[in-house]
């Protein structure tokens, strides 16, 4: 303890988003302040906090068509959040992935008992040797061990090289991610999963998985991701 005093002294922990000197690992005062995190009330299905107090248990869109996981979020993704998710994401800022873990780990307590594998969505193995490392199998190695779980990290493969996501309609993504992962000869049979990501959209991705996770026998699916895209 004494020594890591005297490393902390001497190196001193700084801010991860906006690397000002801060007494602890993780954000600054002034940068948690800014990041919205989502609290109760939310849908019990999707996870997306509700704007205004309701006795309701589930959004308009999962009352209308229910998705086939749980998913939980750990805050918002907008422009207080994004810039440390992409220095996570696209700046080799692997050393944020605990923060952002601990954070998701806090959000999965309701059903973190029901969790019998922990899977990250994989990324094609063209894409994973542009970006050098898959920023979900950080995040999930993580969470593992924090609520004591094992994580599976080929049990699913990406054999589609799907283009980005980004900037396209919720329409094409479904069809630009149909058909991408296919499961890696193993048992999943009435296996409760938890798919780990970093950010969720229109949840297009956890979709295509889920379902190929379903098909193939596994009970129950649940998500979670450290921001997602909250519509109005």
């Amino acid at each position: 303890m004494f020594m890591r005093k005297i490393i902390d002294f001497i190196i001193p922990h700084t801010c991860l988003k906006c690397k000002t000197i801060n007494m602890d690992y993780g954000l600054c005062s002034d940068c948690f302040k800014d990041i919205s995190f989502i609290t109760a009330p939310n849908c019990k299905s999707c996870g997306k906090p509700f704007v205004n107090k309701t006795k309701g248990k589930y959004c308009g869109v999962c009352l209308r068509n229910k998705p086939k996981y749980i998913l939980r979020s750990a805050v918002v993704y907008n422009d207080n959040s994004s810039p440390l998710i992409l220095k996570f994401k696209h700046g080799d800022g692997t050393h944020i992935a605990p923060y952002m873990a601990n954070e998701m780990t806090k959000v999965i307590q309701d059903f973190v008992d029901d969790i019998d594998l922990i899977i990250p969505v994989p990324l094609h193995k063209f894409r994973l040797l542009k970006r050098k490392y898959n920023q979900s199998a950080y995040l999930a190695k993580i969470i593992g061990k924090n609520i004591n779980k094992p994580c599976d990290y080929t049990r699913v493969k990406r054999i589609k090289n799907t283009a980005s996501q980004g900037n396209k309609s919720f329409s094409a993504r479904v069809k630009n991610i149909r058909s991408a992962f296919v499961i890696n000869n193993a048992n999943i049979k009435n296996k409760n999963i938890l798919i780990v990501d970093d950010v969720h959209t229109t949840g297009a991705t956890i979709n295509e998985l889920s379902k190929t996770l379903l098909n193939s026998g596994a009970k129950q699916i649940y998500a979670v991701c450290f921001a997602r895209v909250v519509s109005e």
